[in-house]
């Protein structure tokens, strides 16, 4: 058995390393709208200053900050109010001492003016203000490029792009975004006992849970999914639909048949189309991995069983999409914390151990799900994180610290 390590670093040896150099990898150019979840292609460096002015950061008077001078709640400061500055209008003449200018958020700062005192410190009565608080220079003022200035770089190539990233490029004015092309991945499932999900499954057969499983992966991961098949337990079949994948996609990944079984041909049918690198990796649940590449398209054999092969797809996949994606923004966030129960674990492979973590009283903790078999798929609706023990560990004691990888927040 290969170690993670080891696998790893054959499966990312293996996969463009950069975006352009599959088929139908590359850049293009996204509406802003649409640009939620893809990868930046490109530095974004600004051009503009962010706040493009002098702004409000309260409602409030703008003021001239020395004729607030010793103000306090039984001293105040008395100033004539000369207009009012709603936002988005520049109308207010300049503020002279002993004047100020009724203000809203985000609206311009008067000429003349320094600083807002926040209205919950003011009392406004008979055309006049009178200010409770000593005020100093700059208070509540937004400065124009506080934020962000011109020939700044923003955004990074390679950044996967958030809600954040949407409100600085729309800040920014980009009305459309460069992004890295979808990687298109292939999903094949197989098994005679497959039925699709509008079937109603008869003696011995099961619904193909695992291909939707694999396709919320793939989309979660950012791909466009440009095969979604499912195969009999037959030679012929399978090379027909793994070959077409192959040909058609950036990535295929098999689910099934990559056992010893009698009817497990995905392995022999891989190395005949084109060549296997290794199967078998110290990994629980997951052993059964088998990787290899046709014409230069990877592609990933998965063990059928539900829990296994979506840890499979987040330890090997995920992290070779990222690298096709030109995604350098990180995989999954691993953490450190303490388990709420103790867990055998035999040493010989890395286990990642199915859990709910939580932050309470200053860190993370981990209680595992009571279900451990890999075919129990309800474990993984419940988990939203793994534990993992390391191959050289033994048993894990209630409040140890632990690896915990968070793949749902």
């Amino acid at each position: 058995m290969l170690s993670l390590e080891a696998a790893l670093e054959i499966i990312l040896n293996s996969v463009p390393e950069i975006i352009g150099t599959g088929p139908g990898m590359g850049m293009e150019r996204v509406a802003l709208s649409d640009s939620f979840g893809r990868v930046l292609a490109e530095d974004v460096i600004a051009e503009d200053n962010l706040p493009p002015f002098d702004n409000s950061a309260m409602d409030g008077y703008a003021i001239i900050a020395e004729d607030t001078r010793g103000a306090g709640k039984d001293n105040p400061r008395k100033l004539r109010v000369i207009a009012e500055q709603p936002a988005g209008k520049v109308s207010a003449p300049p503020v002279t001492p002993g004047n100020a200018v009724r203000i809203m958020t985000g609206a311009p700062m008067p000429a003349g003016a320094d600083a807002v005192v926040m209205v919950e410190h003011t009392e406004s009565k008979d055309g006049a203000v009178f200010i409770y608080c000593e005020t100093p220079v700059g208070a509540n003022v937004r400065r124009s490029g506080e934020d962000v200035k011109p020939g700044q770089l923003v955004l990074k190539n390679g950044e996967r792009i958030g809600p954040a990233h949407m409100g600085m490029l729309a800040s920014l004015g980009h009305v459309q975004v460069a992004v890295s092309k979808k990687p298109r991945v292939a999903i094949i499932t197989t098994g005679d006992e497959l039925v699709d999900v509008d079937e109603r499954p008869g003696p011995g057969q099961i619904r193909n849970g695992n291909q939707y499983s694999l396709l919320g992966e793939a989309l979660q991961a950012g791909c466009e999914v440009s095969m979604l098949e499912r195969t009999r337990d037959n030679k012929e079949e399978i090379e027909r639909v793994l070959s077409a994948a192959a040909a058609d996609s950036d990535l295929v990944i098999v689910c099934g048949g990559v056992s010893v079984g009698d009817y497990d041909y995905v392995k022999e049918i891989l190395a005949k189309l084109g060549e296997m690198r290794f199967w078998k990796t110290a990994i629980k649940p997951g052993k059964p991995l088998a990787f290899g590449q046709i014409g230069g398209t990877p592609v990933f054999g998965l063990p059928g069983n539900p829990v296994s092969c979506m840890v499979c797809f987040d330890v090997y996949i995920r992290p070779a999409i990222r690298q096709m994606s030109g995604d350098e923004s990180g995989g999954l966030a691993t953490v450190t914390g303490v388990v709420t129960d103790d867990i055998r674990h035999k040493p010989v492979r890395r286990e990642f151990v199915r859990a709910v973590t939580i932050w309470e009283d200053g860190g993370y903790s981990a209680r595992p799900i009571s279900k451990h078999g890999s075919g129990m798929l309800s474990s993984m609706v419940e988990a939203n994180s793994y534990v993992v023990i390391r191959e050289d560990m033994g048993d894990v004691r209630k409040g140890d610290q632990v690896e915990i990888i968070l793949f749902r927040v």
